[in-house]
């Protein structure tokens, strides 16, 4: 098996979480968001679970990630199937969270150089 290392730089880094914020590198966020290891996407607009539709999860095709790490809050919770049933046809694992594990968890998988991105309701 030949391995290859990931050249990719990590552009953005989860540095802090508490309910109703984040802060990734130097910048201050106070609402839903999607991140991967190069783009931010400050512009999800769900802010609870209730909320989210199957454009949410669509949006999330954008990543061109194998794996991506939900973050559902204060409290995981684990949306309706159908909701994101296009992302499991497209061989997308999702795998949801409370969005402080989800925080965690996608900047071990980042150091890692692991291909992830990460939906947070904050």
């Amino acid at each position: 098996m030949e391995m290859l290392k990931d050249t990719t730089p990590i552009l953005f880094r989860i540095r802090s979480y508490e309910p109703g914020k984040i802060i990734i590198n130097d910048q201050i966020l106070t609402n839903s968001l999607i991140i991967s290891k190069t783009a931010l996407q400050t512009d999800w607009p769900p802010q609870q679970v209730s909320e989210l539709t199957t454009e949410h999860f669509d949006r999330l095709l954008e990543c061109n990630s194998k794996l991506i790490i939900f973050g559902t809050g204060e409290k995981q919770h684990f949306p309706q199937a159908n909701l994101y049933a296009t992302l499991l046809r497209h061989g997308i694992t999702i795998e949801f969270m409370h969005t402080k594990a989800a925080c965690y968890t996608f900047n071990i998988l980042t150091s890692e150089r692991r291909d992830v991105a990460c939906a947070l309701i904050l």
